[in-house]
């Protein structure tokens, strides 16, 4: 519990009559600060991250732990559905689910996991992923920032052993107006700006030792392409703050 003030406190409290649950209520510090102090608090084998306003999908956690427990596996990978709640996403999405995250099952070394993050055949969020508990001890969030996931989830795959990526799908993703990631600011573009070039200046020093050239290229080109259409979905204001542009 987050600093919440929408009774949802209450309702984490309830779950303490499984002995399974800990409950922990802390200050408002963000996203990145309450997923800190759970892994300062992690004492099982595995760990598994979802926000709040997505799913599981029904025994995913269960599949992924057989999965993981077959051979010495770090990480498991599973696929994305995005699913929309309004009107207003409706209009950008043909049907209310889509696959946004479709994979094989596969077994690979994090270089092979990582050159296929720069390629976008991995996506960066932790939220679709079972990790194996040792992977984070060295590892934890930017607290105060958006895109965290970027900031951080290359430096757990570089720190892994074998990744599998399966063609299940772990979770449904849903895409809600007033999210963090759909706030438009200076400082959430900044955020997302300073993860991406944090992550560039990573594949820019393994060349071509993981990376290539041409990998290098087409992600500067991405950065370049979404810095710019981020940007300009900043609503502009006037000296009284009035929104007049978005």
């Amino acid at each position: 519990d987050d600093g919440s003030t929408n009774g949802a406190d209450l309702v984490c409290d309830k779950y303490t009559s499984d002995e399974r649950v800990i409950v922990i209520h802390q200050q408002n510090r963000g996203l990145s600060a309450a997923r800190n102090t759970g892994l300062d608090m992690v004492t099982g084998e595995f760990i598994a991250f979802l926000d709040s306003d997505d799913v599981f999908y029904p025994d995913i956690i269960k599949h992924m732990v057989s999965r993981i427990n077959r051979e010495d596996i770090d990480i498991v990978v599973g696929g994305v559905k995005k699913c929309s709640t309004t009107k207003r996403q409706l209009r950008h999405y043909n049907k209310r689910e889509r696959d946004a995250l479709i994979l094989k099952d596969e077994l690979m070394n994090s270089t092979e996991a990582l050159s296929r993050l720069a390629n976008e055949q991995i996506n960066h969020a932790v939220w679709n992923k079972l990790y194996r508990s040792k992977v984070w001890s060295t590892q934890r969030f930017p607290e105060g920032r958006v895109a965290e996931d970027v900031f951080t989830t290359f430096k757990v795959i570089n720190d892994s052993n074998l990744i599998m990526t399966i063609s299940d799908s772990a979770v449904y993703y849903r895409v809600r107006h007033g999210s963090i990631s759909d706030t438009r600011s200076y400082k959430n573009v900044n955020d997302w700006f300073t993860a991406w070039i944090e992550w560039e200046r990573f594949v820019s020093e393994n060349i071509p030792v993981i990376f290539s050239t041409e990998q290098l290229k087409k992600l500067q080109e991405r950065i370049t392409y979404e810095s710019v259409f981020q940007w300009a979905r900043i609503p502009i204001k006037d000296s009284n703050h009035n929104r007049i542009v978005k």
